[in-house]
């Protein structure tokens, strides 16, 4: 991995050192800064007790807990905090945050702005697009059609270099026609794996190219699970950051590059 991700980490820092330094920015007024920290302080209790509920679930993650159990900690942990942090904190605003994102009255727009976000409601719309794209990627498989297709590419494939480029192509089309992240990886990886065998290649260049073609090619499709997730959290359209994600253009290539490597 470190082999692609390495020099593509390098030049994206290059590239954003070079652009920052190209752009001329006004500088930052303290004094909004400061009026919109006293307006969060003044409508909430900020405390560092907060953050262990996510240092909890980040835990069970490492851990390896099922996800279920997971969030279920979570969101307990969460909701006994908020009842020892915030006093006027009850059951049932706990339930509505959880659904429609929590509502503060505060003196500035700005502070509301940042406080009354997030709720299971706000990201529906990512989370249906998810849902139609696993049924997608999932009819694709059963019946056979993505498999079909990878078939025919793999007859005319006898050299590395073809086969890593085949490896990674394939996982970028299975994101653009699923949009499903795990599809990308699994299909072409049970599909190539015994030509990597048949050729003499490690199977490690093959996890190599289906991280490259496959894990980072999937946030920058704006119908694909991490792309509507991305969107989401970010409030940034897929097609907006699309220019400026010069890691997940780099890794795809170097990985083809170095698979024509003698």
């Amino acid at each position: 991995m470190a082999g692609t991700t390495i020099p593509a980490l390098l030049i994206t820092i290059l590239l954003f050192f070079f652009m920052g330094r190209s752009l001329t920015a006004a500088p930052a007024s303290t004094e909004n800064i400061q009026a919109i920290i006293n307006g969060i302080e003044g409508t909430v209790n900020i405390s560092v007790w907060a953050l262990l509920s996510p240092l909890l679930v980040i835990v069970l993650a490492v851990r390896r807990t099922p996800v279920i159990p997971s969030l279920a900690a979570g969101i307990v942990s969460a909701g006994i905090l908020a009842a020892l942090i915030q006093p006027d904190a009850s059951i049932s605003s706990f339930l509505s945050a959880m659904q429609n994102g929590p509502v503060f009255s505060a003196d500035t727009e700005a502070v509301e702005k940042i406080l009354n976000r997030g709720g299971l409601q706000s990201i529906m719309g990512s989370v249906s697009l998810i849902i139609i794209a696993f049924a997608l990627g999932g009819l694709m498989e059963k019946i056979g059609l993505i498999t079909s297709l990878l078939e025919g590419v793999i007859k005319g494939i006898h050299t590395k270099g073809r086969l890593v480029f085949s490896t990674v192509s394939s996982s970028i089309g299975m994101n653009l026609a699923t949009g499903e992240q795990y599809l990308s990886i699994l299909i072409p990886g049970q599909s190539f794996k015994k030509l990597y065998d048949k050729l003499g290649i490690e199977r490690k260049h093959l996890s190599r190219s289906l991280e490259d073609g496959g894990t980072l090619i999937n946030p920058m499709i704006p119908w694909g699970v991490s792309g509507a997730f991305m969107s989401s959290a970010l409030g940034v359209p897929v097609i907006e950051y699309l220019p400026f994600v010069f890691f997940l253009y780099l890794s795809p290539l170097f990985s083809i590059l170095f698979g024509f490597r003698k």
